[in-house]
């Protein structure tokens, strides 16, 4: 691609608004980036694609709590995510990275230091497991649930 890396992006889950994804697609096809995209519709199992990515984008503007986020973290995957639900799991620059006000130019810059610096996506993904571990475990959480439910 235009940075001479060699990068292929999973688009996964499908998109709902026909238009968007049209404009997408023609975008892709008018750059010759046929080759580096893959699009899905909904999948039960993420993570079966997950755990073949470097880097995770989560760029739904809308979704208040990303399960596929912390899928993502459990696998030691970093997250590039724009700011909103995300902003409840990531801790920005440690755990992984919150864009604000959905600055493309941003994330973008993330995403190359991630792709150059093997070191630093290993480092995200470690501390993003743990940070997963100890906050996102399903026992606890039921336990934090069942708290709150029966104060």
């Amino acid at each position: 691609m235009e940075n001479g890396f060699n990068v292929c992006f999973f688009m996964i889950g499908g998109i709902e608004d026909k238009d968007y994804y049209k404009e997408l697609t023609e975008c892709i096809k008018e750059r010759n980036y046929e080759k580096h995209f893959i699009f899905t519709d909904f999948v039960s199992n993420p993570c079966d694609y997950i755990k073949n990515l470097d880097i995770v984008l989560h760029t739904s503007k809308n979704e208040p709590f990303g399960r596929s986020i912390v899928e993502s973290m459990y696998m030691r995957k970093p997250v590039i995510a724009f700011s909103g639900g995300p902003s409840e799991i990531l801790q920005n620059e440690k755990t992984g990275f919150i864009i604000n006000n959905n600055n493309l130019e941003r994330a973008s810059e993330i995403a190359i230091d991630l792709i150059k610096n093997k070191l630093l996506r290993k480092n995200i993904g470690e501390n993003a497991y743990i940070y997963a571990i100890e906050n996102f475990n399903f026992l606890d959480y039921t336990e934090k649930l069942k708290n709150i439910i029966y104060c």
